[in-house]
């Protein structure tokens, strides 16, 4: 009995989806994980003057997170919760080195297992987080 209630309150926690990487600094410190992009959208002010203090790629990196980001929600609203995890912070540099994380780009971990599909690899990811939703639910566990 105690483990159905166990599992019950799992079926209900969001799925844990995190992006191990060097982020600007404004992607990691928003509350509700927006991106600078969508606090622009969204008719917030942005400094751009800190924007250009970053290399292109790194800005890159950041756009494809916040891409991966608006696709999860629209696709899966409340049910996947999106976590940047810098690899300057403890538990960043924990998971690099236990995984031996390349310098660049970005991990993506689900529910603490390393996915085989890079930041950009939307597809995949949406495949492991829908193939991961059904065996919660109970459809598809064996997929």
């Amino acid at each position: 009995m105690a483990g159905d209630a166990g599992a019950a309150r799992a079926s209900h926690r969001p799925l844990r989806l995190e992006l191990v990487g060097l982020f600007p600094e404004l992607f990691s410190v928003c509350a509700s994980r927006c991106l600078t992009g969508q606090l622009a959208r969204a008719g917030a002010s942005t400094d751009d003057d800190q924007l250009r203090d970053y290399p292109p790629d790194l800005l890159a990196v950041h756009e494809a997170a916040g891409e991966l980001f608006a696709t999860l929600l629209a696709e899966f609203g409340g049910r996947v919760a999106v976590i940047a995890t810098g690899t300057t912070s403890p538990r960043g540099l924990w998971l690099s080195l236990r995984h031996r994380l390349p310098s660049s780009g970005v991990a993506v971990f689900l529910e603490g297992r390393l996915l085989d599909a890079s930041l950009e690899d939307l597809p995949a990811i949406r495949s492991a987080v829908a193939a991961e939703l059904a065996a919660r639910s109970g459809h598809g566990a064996a997929a």
